[in-house]
């Protein structure tokens, strides 16, 4: 069919700004253009009495100007779908800019949004998947309160990866899809920017995403290790009818609640440090292999426990039966509350006990010594008098 070139429209899925049309591509073109003409070989959709093209946004950039706006040209029509424009314009974005991750950003976000906006379907998010792996379109944070999202369009990253087809031999999503998600994740946190990956290559861009989500992810273990300790502190808070113990426990779940939110800021603030700083140090020529350590010299990894967990919590379940006073076990329940978030509840809970049976009979000695019932049954000691037996 013949439409007038000012009716010729883009894909709509395409975003002229993000990928700018090359001008030695669309000079080329108008060369092409004035030695054999317009091939009507660019296929679109009507909309109403315009086209939409499915690819070819360079000729129609060459078409606009070489020719007038009411010149006509020939394009190859056919009923498209959304979803066939969308992957048309997956295509010719990989073609055209090959693997820069701004642009395989962009089309991740074009799928979301398509998604959210029920222009598409994506496969259905299997019921044996984790919330912690789940988005909820158009937002790509993955668990995310979808209180300000459609939990209507959940997805995760396999279904991204099989509508566009970026997926391992196994028929896995590749790592760049959790990459890219992840990186756009960032963004909408306002951790990072766009302009943060620009001029970064694929693997560049991966390496800054991992780095920077290793470091946000170990605040997250630490926050959820004291929404727990919150948790339960609320939960005895109910139980107990001693005020003055309910006050107690009320301002420890208080206190870990705010633990949870400072972890939860650290990593955040981490997470865009270290990015910024493998970023800087990959374009300056750092090998990806050398981006561990610039993270790690931005920001300090905390130190993970070398000796096996159960022997170490057996070991020190068995010395708090006996005595605590010892610096050695003071050092053990201090190294335990330091890494409580890698370590399984039931195996704190071993360790709460014996503490808890040592606080029970150590009060019950103290409250004896001080009790007027001792006092009276024994006769006064002279202030020079040695308490042999005691003291030795």
């Amino acid at each position: 069919m013949q439409f007038r070139i000012e009716d010729i429209l883009p894909n709509p899925f395409r975003r002229i700004d993000r990928y700018p049309i090359r001008p030695e591509k669309v000079a080329a073109l108008r060369e092409s253009l004035q030695r054999t003409g317009f091939w009507d070989n660019v296929v679109g959709r009507k909309r109403g009495d315009k086209v939409e093209i499915a690819y070819g946004h360079h000729r129609w950039r060459a078409l606009q100007e070489e020719y007038p706006p009411e010149h006509r040209v020939g394009i190859v029509v056919r009923d498209l779908s959304d979803e066939d424009m969308l992957a048309i314009m997956v295509r010719e974005n990989q073609e055209e800019w090959g693997t820069s991750f701004l642009v395989e950003m962009e089309t991740v976000a074009a799928v979301v949004k398509a998604y959210a906006e029920d222009k598409i379907r994506l496969e259905q998010v299997p019921l044996t998947n984790t919330d912690t792996r789940i988005r909820y379109a158009p937002s790509f944070i993955a668990g995310k309160d979808v209180a300000d999202a459609r939990p209507q369009h959940p997805y995760t990253g396999q279904t991204i990866g099989r509508f566009l087809g970026w997926l391992e031999p196994s028929g896995k999503a590749t790592d760049t899809v959790y990459a890219v998600l992840q990186s756009l994740a960032f963004i909408e946190e306002g951790l990072l920017q766009e302009q943060d990956f620009v001029n970064l290559s694929n693997t560049q861009a991966r390496v800054v995403v991992e780095q920077a989500y290793s470091r946000k992810l170990d605040r997250e273990r630490s926050a959820k290790a004291a929404e727990r300790l919150a948790k339960e502190a609320r939960e005895e808070a109910q139980r107990l009818t001693d005020e003055t113990q309910r006050q107690a426990a009320l301002r420890r779940e208080a206190h870990q609640r705010k633990q949870a939110e400072e972890h939860r800021a650290k990593g955040k603030a981490e997470a865009t440090k270290v990015a910024k700083a493998v970023s800087e140090e990959l374009l300056n020529g750092a090998g990806t292999r050398q981006a561990r350590a610039i993270a790690n010299s931005v920001v300090e990894r905390r130190p993970r426990p070398t000796r096996s967990i159960d022997s170490a919590i057996n070991s020190l379940a068995s010395g708090l039966a006996g005595m605590l006073a010892t610096d050695r076990t003071s050092e053990k329940l201090e190294e335990l509350i330091h890494f409580g978030d890698q370590v399984s509840y039931g195996h704190r809970r071993i360790v709460a006990r014996e503490l808890k049976n040592l606080a029970e009979r150590a009060t019950k000695f103290a409250n004896t010594l001080l009790s007027e019932k001792i006092a009276q049954s024994k006769p006064a000691t002279s202030n020079n008098q040695k308490l042999t037996n005691v003291t030795k």
